[in-house]
């Protein structure tokens, strides 16, 4: 009994570090698809059209959903026009 309880004194300060760091990875993550957004909006449409997507691409995952993962959505309109 003693061992169970000494295992769940030292793994249950763990978790909320845990959760800490994986709200913390989420966030920066967040702020770095953030950025790319940004950077791309700014290139022209040249550039653009260089590496495969459009001016609506980049609308469109600036503007999704919460929840939605922009830079997969960029990498499946890029797949699409490169074929």
């Amino acid at each position: 009994m003693t061992m169970l309880a000494e295992s769940r004194g030292i793994s249950a300060p763990l978790a909320p570090i845990g959760l800490v760091a994986a709200i913390a990875g989420r966030v920066a993550a967040r702020l770095r698809t953030r950025r790319a957004l940004r950077d791309l909006a700014a290139m022209d449409d040249h550039i653009l059209s260089d590496i495969g997507l459009s001016r609506v691409d980049v609308v469109r995952a600036s503007t999704a959903d919460f929840g939605a993962d922009r830079m997969a959505m960029l990498d499946s309109a890029r797949a699409r026009r490169i074929g």
